[in-house]
């Protein structure tokens, strides 16, 4: 093996991407629904941002933490600010 060579030739590298800034307007638009959906005990998706590519998130929340700013969904807590989308159904690729 030579200097510089991949340990895995076939794994595409992938890159991290910069994380968006949203507009207050959206916001106030995807806290309304997490607090809805909290509180109606609905279903809700998330589209969450990670930093080599978003991913989603399906479940019901069972805790809003307002003071460290974060929902928790599918035994995980997630940052309101790394909350891109939230919605009942899903996203457009």
């Amino acid at each position: 093996m030579s200097i510089g060579t991949p340990f895995w030739p076939n794994r595409k590298k992938k890159h991290r991407q910069e994380h968006p800034l949203l507009d207050e307007q959206e916001a106030e638009r995807i806290a309304e629904k997490l607090s809805i959906a909290y509180h109606d005990k609905q279903e809700v998706q998330l589209r969450v941002f990670g930093e080599y590519g978003d991913y989603s998130v399906t479940g019901m929340i069972s805790r809003i933490d307002s003071l460290r700013q974060r929902v928790h969904i599918q035994d995980a807590w997630i940052p309101l600010g790394d909350i891109l989308e939230a919605g009942d159904g899903e996203f457009p690729v």
